[in-house]
């Protein structure tokens, strides 16, 4: 449940920001937060984690990427030490730069405890025998003698990050080997995403009981589970699995129900629309674009997908209506109409050709393709006289993986009655179109 949580700004300057927000508990969290979530009103780095736990914090935020300059953290310390003087456990926790902030004053804070992720040690080149340490766009000359020294960390120190990141490894190297009473507990094949992967407030509130009990197995056990139901380290291990083993990794992703996995891995739906058309017929392969062609990002890239289904299984991609209905273009007529069920022979399906943010509208009969625009009335036609407006459409795709078109200010609209023209000024549900798959080998 959540907790209410009154905070206030105990320390303010130029660099960083002090928030508290007292609860009823036996223990204190001092939070830094990391270089791309700057200081706002009174949110800090896990405020919304702890709210729902009831724990009291201290939030440390950075107005930039600063690495928390040494000068202003003395300045903050002494409100802060005054404030939480009557709290025995003090556990420090940041990730990345905010992992270097809870290590690196942890002393000067009295922290009887500290859970860093993927932390740095120092950022100064200088000081890491000339090895790009990373982050090299934020260092400035002020920051030179940043490292993290024994003198500067206190407590039960426990570092998460993953050692198959090179940089991340050699600097959680660095802070065990200038404070080897610290924990470096390995959290593979995240990368730099070790604080992304254990967010949420039942994984901090189990870190913590382990962090609080020293129960290194406990912790390794906790670190693993939660690493590996994350959709990152699934996605890490499916990448190296498509490399190595395609067919393997085709088959478990086509058959995961884990939608956030699948919208991460989208680009390998050609693999798997290959798999399933192989292993369980074209019919299922469609079947399954339909289902999960809204994890891809954005209508270019579904009918590019698309595209590759149609080769595969030879179903068509028309362009939907809300009506159920696909866009068609009537020769007999020289004009688009929507409709539902299958083509007359002089029918054929409105197709969308990208040109980076403009689009063709056209239609491709006997192997020829016949452009649509705009006539006076507003409706699509083939442009074989007259004068004609334009030929370029916009695509503009919402929240719900539909898409309007527009051409001039002007919206299409796919009416009941079975027209259609780009005549209206705003988009609502006679506007709005998606990508679906239309019949089978011999649908035009």
């Amino acid at each position: 449940m959540d907790h209410t949580l009154t905070t206030t700004i105990l320390y303010d300057d130029d660099e960083i920001r002090v928030i508290w927000a007292p609860a009823d508990s036996k223990i204190v969290l001092i939070t830094f937060g990391d270089a791309i979530t700057p200081a706002k009103d009174h949110r800090f780095f896990a405020d919304t984690p702890l709210r729902k736990s009831g724990t009291s914090a201290i939030g440390v935020m950075a107005k930039r990427a600063n690495w928390y300059p040494s000068e202003n953290l003395r300045r903050a310390s002494q409100i802060i030490l005054e404030t939480i003087a009557d709290y025995e456990t003090r556990v420090a926790y940041g990730g990345s730069m905010g992992g270097y902030g809870a290590v690196k004053f942890s002393r000067l804070l009295a922290a009887t405890h500290v859970i860093a992720m993927c932390p740095q040690w120092s950022i100064d080149r200088e000081e890491c025998d000339g090895r790009d340490p990373g982050w090299q766009q934020d260092f400035i000359p002020f920051m030179r003698g940043m490292a993290i020294r024994a003198a500067d960390v206190a407590g039960d120190v426990f570092i998460f990050a993953d050692s198959y990141n090179a940089i991340d490894d050699f600097h959680c190297r660095k802070i065990v080997e200038n404070y080897p009473d610290a924990h470096f507990i390995k959290v593979p094949r995240v990368d730099h995403h070790v604080t992304t992967v254990f967010a949420g407030a039942a994984n901090l509130r189990a870190l913590i009981d382990g962090a609080l009990t020293r129960d290194m197995a406990e912790l390794r056990r906790i670190a693993r589970q939660i690493r590996k139901s994350h959709w990152r380290w699934q996605t890490r291990i499916l990448q190296y699995a498509m490399r190595r083993f395609p067919r393997l990794a085709a088959s478990y992703l086509a058959g995961s129900d884990n939608r956030e996995l699948l919208r991460e891995n989208w680009r390998y739906f050609p693999q798997l629309i290959s798999h399933i058309a192989e292993t369980a017929g074209a019919p299922r392969a469609v079947a399954f674009y339909e289902e999960h062609a809204s994890l891809i990002p954005s209508p270019a890239e579904r009918l590019l997908i698309g595209a590759f289904l149609t080769g595969v299984t030879g179903a068509r991609i028309a362009i939907a209506t809300t009506h159920d209905s696909s866009l068609v273009y009537d020769v007999s007529e020289n004009r688009a109409i929507h409709k539902a069920g299958p083509l007359a022979p002089w029918e054929f399906l409105v197709e969308a050709e990208f040109h980076g943010a403009e689009v063709t509208l056209l239609a491709t009969i006997g192997g020829t393709r016949f452009p649509l625009s705009v006539a006076e009335d507003g409706s699509l036609a083939f442009a074989s006289k007259g004068r004609r407006e334009g030929m370029t459409f916009e695509f503009l795709h919402n929240e719900d993986d539909e898409f309007a078109i527009r051409h001039n200010a002007k919206y299409l609209s796919a009416n009941p009655a079975s027209s259609v023209a780009c005549d209206r000024d705003g988009p609502y549900k006679w506007e709005m179109f998606r990508f679906r798959p239309f019949g089978g080998p011999s649908a035009r």
